[in-house]
């Protein structure tokens, strides 16, 4: 599998309802730490941050896959 591949299979288990960024972050790091032999060397590479585990490369490919088609992306609403 390529690494954007777990994007989607951590978006399809999410329902109807999809995931927040922190939600996939934190999502895909679980996986990987989980299946390390599963995800491979070329998996994402997590740094400590202010809300958790955290890839720069994850929006990088969810922005590919919106691009393609594949995925949407929603951004938040801010209210007053």
């Amino acid at each position: 599998m390529e690494r954007r591949d777990w994007v989607l299979l951590a978006l399809r288990n999410s329902g109807t309802t999809g995931l927040s960024p922190v939600q996939l972050q934190k999502s895909l790091f679980l996986l990987g730490a989980k299946l390390p032999n599963e995800v491979g060397d070329d998996f994402y590479h997590f740094v400590p941050h202010n809300y958790g585990p955290f890839s720069r490369e994850i929006y990088g490919d969810a922005g590919t896959l919106a691009d393609d088609g594949l995925v949407a992306i929603e951004q938040a609403q801010l209210f007053p």
